[in-house]
């Protein structure tokens, strides 16, 4: 399914056209006239229907590009996210390529654009390249407990692809999914957030000083902490948090010690 089409100068999917009450028969009308066009080769698309496929478009003669391909390929791994997926995704996207201008040495693009030509298994919403740093910036929304458990296991495949590439894994969780309790200093992560932690040179540093100082007695206790167990060790891992306002994004930063993860449950430093 070719979801963005050119029509009038503007990037626009079907979905959008028959939202706005359009009769298909006059979208198949404009669309044999040469009014739509495939955002990425500028080929003329056509709208068919099939009994598999409802209404979608299509290069004309079975004609097809590699940008169109790869793109249905990142939009069906991207189907199980919410709506505010793409509006933070193109936030970002859009922020980074201000500071491209500013930067000569920074090249942003979507990721399926960037590696068509290589056809990936996998594709991270944005990929940022700085000298030579590849960063892989994806945007995950829609965490929910029955979907928890298979949606580790895609993020462990997904990161560790983008790894094996030579990337540098970025993730952003929407702010709705965190579940904090302040008084407590404790942060419940389900077991895909865990995934996604980071260790920063920052967390290493916190993590060398923490096992360093608290020596004879529990960091938990030493600062009234809720906890689980003592860990021999303390571990240090940062969590990215991003929500959506109505003109602009806030980002946010959890660091952590692992306390129990059988619980799904982290606590804050």
């Amino acid at each position: 399914m070719y979801c963005k089409i050119q029509y009038e100068g503007r990037n626009i999917n079907l979905s959008v056209l028959l939202d706005e009450k359009l009769e298909i028969r006059e979208l198949k009308k404009s669309s044999t006239k040469g009014a739509f066009s495939c955002p990425y080769c500028k080929e003329t698309l056509v709208i068919k229907s099939g009994d598999k496929r409802k209404y979608h478009f299509s290069h004309k003669k079975s004609k097809s590009c590699e940008l169109s391909i790869e793109s249905d390929k990142y939009h069906e791994q991207i189907r199980r996210e919410s709506k505010q997926h793409s509006v933070i995704k193109n936030f970002i996207h859009d922020e980074l390529k201000v500071q491209q201008k500013l930067n000569k040495e920074l090249e942003v693009e979507y990721g399926f654009v960037t590696k068509a030509t290589e056809k990936w298994r996998y594709y991270p919403d944005i990929i940022m390249k700085n000298m030579d740093n590849e960063i892989a910036i994806t945007v995950l929304t829609n965490v929910t407990q029955n979907r928890d458990e298979k949606l580790a296991n895609q993020i462990i495949k997904r990161n560790t692809y983008f790894k094996e590439k030579g990337l540098i894994p970025i993730w952003f969780v929407e702010n709705t999914e965190q579940s904090i309790d302040l008084g407590r200093h404790v942060i419940h992560l389900w077991e895909a957030e865990l995934n996604l932690a980071m260790k920063t040179p920052e967390d290493l540093m916190w993590e060398t000083l923490l096992n360093e100082t608290a020596r004879d007695q529990s960091l938990f206790e030493l600062f009234d902490y809720h906890h689980q167990n003592t860990p021999d060790s303390y571990k240090v891992r940062s969590l990215y948090y991003i929500q959506s306002r109505e003109d602009s994004i806030q980002f946010s930063v959890r660091r952590f010690v692992e306390d129990e993860q059988k619980v799904h449950s982290e606590h804050l430093r």
